[in-house]
């Protein structure tokens, strides 16, 4: 939701680090020695998904540049820049590799480290430089493809404040990912999700850098029953089987989890996410996804597609709020009629498809679609919980507020298998068992414990001050803890992608030298990624060629090649291309007169 705030503010960045800045069409023609009443092409907006982008805030195009300035015409390739975030931990040390091999082909190499913060603002802007890296993290939701493939490849998100950072666009896939989205047969649609995946893949745009897998440790002399789930390890709060059914074996009430931040806030739908995971706890998804990754029903009971544009959805039958009141059909269609105007950030995607919710029944409420809409059940019921009309009705009035992210919730009141006990922030927040919920876990309490560093969340392990912790841990971590005889480890697969994309456009105009594919291609052999997942992760990790969905997601194309690292290929990729190298073992663009370069750039023009 920090994204949807930095749409609205949205400004000019006072960055300077675009050397290779983006250019208009003219200009870009006359690079190539064209005019611009030689080629008849469609804009790149033009031949883009007929589904118009949402409004960004305008940012300038970078300015025009001469031809010497730009230079496809045998001059030397601007040095690039590479923007990190250095809450990523493995980005220093992989980016001083990867600088080190891209200048061993000619390149020279800027990095710029930043904050999180500071990267989340470039990204969101598009103003991170050449090269960035980021992770999109295994979300629950994104066990259904639609959210990440609209996000990372999308026509549609391309525009400056939207989420396909690297403006990267084909008419190609867009077909296929408005196709996926409305075919309902699941063998159907992961084959356009797959057509999809190799269709970025051989526009080497996104790459996987890898996927780490989950370490948990905790306490196996007093806790037995954990549920280790892909993406989510044992601790991690996307998916709440271990916190259902673990159970003390010596008779403790009380569950402490040590994690090294808190959330910001108790509003569930408040900003930046801060407590989706948590909060589902209090408040009940519609419905949840199994162990297994399987959907199976949670607050509602049933749904049923009716035509190609309806649903209907069933709510379990007694059902009540903390407080006592029963929970009605009333309560679902206020959830949704709340979402539909207010559009919170983390909705945004799963609701856009919905026209109207209406009550049919007692306990059965109609949803209808603006399109066949393939992710009704896997991405819309399970990213949304319900609310209590009660609670919430009215409240941003009685507060004064306009943005129901900025609601002061005190005392949430849900649904869910526990109630909200105290928050401190920044300390612990406790959670209560609801008993009478159909899934109510053995144990009295849940405490989450705020210990800031992992040297912290470690030594409490150690000490038995804390039954488990929710963070991730490198083997050699483990293997420490692994000391303490009381203390049990678990590896788990994850789907969070490690990613690195180029800026191919700015403001959806070509950007050099990323316009060119042939030169994309060499630099995604001169990304040494197993070095990131054997050295810098241990070799707890896993590479792909998919540029999306890594080994452990359903939908992993495993017909995609994974590009091996070999600086050899890149160098003889940049020759075949037409690029040069001086005295200097400097980069230069092909000359002006190679007719291959000026296909592939009018190829990017035409897209």
């Amino acid at each position: 939701m920090k994204a949807e705030h930095e749409r609205e503010e949205m400004q000019t960045s006072d960055l300077d680090r675009r050397q290779s800045l983006a250019i208009d069409r003219r200009t870009f023609l006359k690079l190539l020695g064209l005019s611009a009443g030689s080629l008849v092409l469609p804009s790149v907006l033009a031949s883009c998904s007929p589904a118009p982008a949402p409004a960004a805030t305008a940012v300038p195009a970078a300015t025009a540049v001469s031809a010497k300035a730009a230079g496809p015409a045998g001059d030397v390739v601007s040095e690039i820049t590479a923007t990190y975030s250095t809450a990523v931990t493995w980005s220093a040390d992989g980016w001083r590799k990867f600088k080190t091999d891209l200048e061993s082909i000619g390149f020279r190499v800027k990095l710029n480290p930043v904050s999180n913060d500071q990267w989340l603002d470039v990204m969101i802007k598009h103003t991170f430089g050449d090269l960035t890296t980021g992770v999109a993290y295994s979300r629950l939701e994104r066990v259904d493809p639609n959210e990440l493939l609209l996000s990372r490849g999308s026509s549609t998100e391309a525009p400056i404040g939207r989420r396909n950072f690297g403006e990267w666009v084909d008419p190609k896939y867009d077909q296929l990912y408005n196709a996926q989205a409305k075919e309902v047969d699941p063998a159907k649609r992961k084959e356009l999700v797959w057509q999809a995946t190799q269709v970025m893949a051989d526009n080497y745009y996104y790459l996987a850098v890898g996927y780490p897998d989950l370490i948990h440790a905790y306490d196996t002399e007093d806790w037995e029953g954990v549920v280790p789930t892909v993406g989510n390890g044992i601790a991690g709060t996307e998916f709440p089987w271990t916190y259902i059914n673990i159970k003390s074996k010596t008779g403790k009430k009380r569950l402490i989890v040590g994690r090294p931040a808190d959330a910001r806030t108790t509003n569930v739908i408040g900003p930046a996410n801060a407590w989706r995971d948590e909060g589902k706890f209090i408040y009940d998804r519609l419905v949840q996804l199994d162990k297994d990754m399987k959907i199976i029903p949670w607050a509602v009971e049933s749904w049923k597609n009716v035509d190609p544009l309806t649903w209907d959805v069933t709510l379990r039958a007694g059902m009540k709020w903390h407080d006592g009141v029963p929970v009605t059909v009333e309560d679902l269609k206020f959830t949704f009629d709340y979402w539909m105007k207010y559009k919170p950030g983390m909705m945004t995607i799963a609701f856009d498809p919905l026209k109207s919710v209406d009550i049919v029944g007692d306990r059965t409420v109609r949803f209808v679609t603006k399109q066949p809409y393939a992710a009704f059940v896997g991405s819309l019921l399970l990213v949304s919980f319900i609310m209590p009309k009660h609670q919430w009705d009215g409240l941003l009035e009685k507060q004064g507020k306009t943005d129901p992210r900025d609601l002061i919730i005190d005392n949430p009141i849900g649904s869910g298998f526990f109630k909200f006990g105290h928050h401190i922030q920044d300390q612990e927040m406790l959670l209560v068992a609801n008993k009478d919920h159909w899934a109510a876990p053995a144990y009295d309490e849940l405490l989450f414990k705020v210990i800031p560093t992992l040297d912290g969340i470690m030594g409490q392990l150690q000490t038995k001050e804390i039954d488990m912790a929710n963070v991730n841990l490198t083997p050699s971590q483990a293997q420490e803890l692994q000391k303490s005889k009381h203390l049990a480890i678990v590896n788990t697969p994850s789907f969070d992608n490690h990613y690195l994309i180029p800026q191919i456009q700015f403001n959806l105009k070509p950007k050099l030298p990323w316009a060119d594919i042939e030169l994309r291609k060499a630099v995604q052999h001169a990304i040494d990624r197993p070095f990131v997942v054997k050295v810098l992760w241990e070799g707890a990790g896993s590479l792909s060629g998919d540029p999306v969905f890594g080994p452990a997601h359903p939908y992993y194309n495993p017909n995609i090649p994974a590009i091996p690292f070999d600086l050899n290929k890149a160098k003889d990729i940049l020759k075949s291309a037409g690029y040069t190298w001086d005295d200097k073992g400097l980069l230069h663009y092909p000359p002006a007169s190679d007719t291959k370069y000026q296909e592939r750039i009018k190829t990017m023009i035409a897209s």
